[in-house]
């Protein structure tokens, strides 16, 4: 695939064999920049495809710092040139994120591959995060609170239901312990004191933890339910848990009339009654078909036949129309 590459060399030599080697290999050069400065306004202005720049820069401004205004900004690849394997500054260049390095002299073998890859994976990124920012809106839009942990209680994500009932903002409660943000008036959520937590986390089975009132960060009350069910990736190996918070003051009359104007020509109904914890249930699957870094493109084959329409009915069942409207711009095409 044919694509649009800007060159960030300071040397005039180095960066015509650059461009020879680029076009030859059958993609387009827009531009052949040489300082840091240039490069971030050529990248923010034309959104080439691909950035291939020299760490070293003459200037105020070097490589890495260019390559990280770009990637926040314009969200390009930058391939990074250097001329010393031992170079210092590649320490610096990790926090970037790179998408490969390449040691000049340049051999056109080596670009060739490292362009292919980063096209590739560049494109595997842009799924996966395209899948995951529909699934934040998804998840942000249900009534319910959702908190995600890892194995040590250290919170990895939570939607705006959560920030509502805890009072805390996401970015600052993100790596933070469970029990600073889930404040309990009775009880504590930490692993040796919970036992919800160790049966989730260790036994691998979904747990209703009971009602109880949760204290936000100006000291108020708020009556909530908490199911805990364990998170697993595609091997079935438990990465941590999820917490349901079900908001106790919302009328029961709200539920009621959901579940008198959705349909139960699939049976659904029956298995509610069955299930008492399938909400905390339905929201672990969910999470976990695109938590996992592989399953951005192969979460397609989790779903058969008729799981998506069961998946919208009882999402409509147990949350009325909204929660399921925006279902279909996370489900893999």
């Amino acid at each position: 695939m044919k694509s649009n590459v800007l060159i960030v060399e300071d040397e005039a030599l180095v960066a015509l064999e650059i461009r020879e080697c680029v076009e030859h290999l059958g993609h387009n050069v827009f531009a052949v920049v040489d300082t840091a400065e240039s490069a971030v306004q050529h990248a923010l202005a034309q959104k080439p495809d691909l950035v291939i720049m020299d760490i070293r820069l003459k200037g105020p401004m070097d490589g890495i710092e260019a390559a990280s205004l770009i990637r926040k900004s314009a969200n390009v690849p930058v391939i990074f040139l250097t001329a010393y394997s031992g170079d210092d500054f590649l320490e610096r260049a990790k926090i970037t994120e790179p998408y490969g390095y390449l040691l000049k002299p340049i051999h056109e073998e080596q670009l060739e591959s490292a362009i292919r890859m980063t096209m590739h994976k560049h494109s595997r990124d842009l799924k996966r995060k395209m899948s995951m920012d529909g699934l934040s809106a998804v998840l942000s839009a249900l009534p319910g609170g959702i908190v995600v942990v890892d194995p040590t209680m250290t919170v990895k994500y939570i939607n705006r239901k959560t920030e509502e009932l805890t009072g805390a903002i996401a970015k600052s409660a993100v790596g933070s312990l469970l029990s600073d943000l889930v404040v309990l008036h009775d009880t504590t959520l930490e692993l040796d004191s919970a036992e919800g937590l160790d049966e989730a986390l260790g036994e691998g089975r979904s747990v209703n933890f009971g009602d109880h009132m949760l204290l936000n960060k100006n000291g108020e009350s708020t009556p909530v339910r908490i199911d805990v069910s364990p998170l697993r990736n595609k091997e079935e190996v438990i990465i941590g848990m999820l917490l349901a918070l079900t908001d106790l003051r919302a009328p029961a009359e709200a539920v009621a009339q959901a579940k008198a104007e959705a349909s139960d020509a699939d049976g659904i109904l029956p298995f509610l009654e069955q299930k008492d914890d399938l909400r905390s249930y339905l929201e672990v699957e969910i999470v976990r078909l695109t938590m996992n870094a592989d399953t951005g493109e192969a979460s397609v084959k989790y779903f058969q036949e008729g799981q998506v329409t069961a998946l919208k009915n009882i999402l409509t069942l147990l949350y009325g129309e909204e929660a399921s409207r925006d279902l279909d711009y996370i489900l893999p095409k």
